[in-house]
């Protein structure tokens, strides 16, 4: 059970991050930056039900103090606090942080109180460093989040789940030119254990499963539990199909795949159904009567 989702920064502020599972949001920059949108993403995305990380894109030297500006804040920002932290390790201008920077700023946050177990270490960048081992950063429980622009794919020989430096990603970041709610972000993939089907159980574990990862470095195993049976749900006509999936804990794919195997008629989209569907867009306000399946 692969849960998809978004990362963003400033670039998007403003996002409606309705039907996110989860999202990682930019947070803080170096040892003096802070996202000015940060706080309202949070909020957005929480009142979504979505789990929620913050990032730290991290710059060489002063880890100490970046640890100190992400953690506690400063003048104007607030600090990460709780939040699960994911640190963002690739060059800008000229900075080019190296493992010992990551591994610095891992143990001075750590200190501090925060939380964090993801890095996002692109496979590129990597090379740059000169393809070094990454025990550091397994031996400090950290999970590697890759990146490479290719077609996806939950097989074990897509090129985001390839090892490196001794490591094998736990999220892949396949894009970034995915269109969400009128912005065209990053995406990235999550691959639980949980053999399910897109249903609200599997989603429900798989999202346990990735806030584990965040808060622990480690997958849990998956908990299976008998599926919940399909149930039959009447569009009132003031709501779109992403957001009524959403709240009814499960995704568009399972949505549509119940629809398509309607158990009342059993042959497949009605009339409704089958207009809204040729429309493709699942931001759309269902049309008032359309049937549609959640479990």
């Amino acid at each position: 059970m692969t849960i998809y989702f978004p990362d963003v920064s400033a670039f998007q502020a403003g996002i409606d991050l309705a039907g996110a599972k989860a999202v990682a949001i930019k947070a803080t920059e170096g040892t003096s930056w802070h996202n000015p949108d940060y706080s309202r993403a949070k909020t957005n995305a929480a009142g979504h039900g979505a789990f929620v990380m913050a990032y730290h894109f991290l710059h060489d030297g002063a880890a100490s103090v970046q640890a100190n500006w992400c953690h506690g804040g400063g003048p104007g920002w607030g600090g990460v606090g709780g939040t699960p932290l994911m640190i963002d390790c690739e060059p800008t201008g000229t900075s080019r942080p190296g493992l010992a920077d990551v591994a610095g700023f891992i143990d001075n946050y750590r200190k501090l109180g925060g939380t964090t177990h993801l890095v996002y270490l692109p496979h590129w960048y990597w090379q740059q460093l000169g393809s070094p081992s990454l025990k550091p950063l397994e031996d400090r429980n950290m999970a590697l989040w890759s990146s490479a622009y290719t077609a996806y794919t939950d097989n074990d020989t897509g090129t985001g789940w390839q090892p490196y430096g001794g490591m094998r990603p736990k999220i892949w970041q396949y894009t970034d030119r995915l269109h969400f709610n009128g912005h065209d972000i990053d995406f990235n993939a999550f691959k639980g254990t949980h053999p399910g089907d897109q249903s609200g159980a599997a989603v429900k574990d798989a999202l346990r499963q990735l806030e584990a990862v965040a808060k622990t470095g480690k997958i849990p195993p998956a908990q299976t539990q008998a599926p919940v049976p399909p149930a039959k749900r009447t569009a009132s006509g003031k709501e779109s199909f992403r957001h009524a999936v959403n709240r009814e804990a499960t995704t568009v794919a399972r949505g549509l795949w119940l629809m398509a195997r309607d158990a009342d008629k059993k042959t497949g989209y009605g009339p409704l159904q089958s207009a809204y569907v040729r429309r493709g867009d699942w931001n759309a306000v269902m049309p008032r009567g359309m049937v549609y399946w959640v479990g």
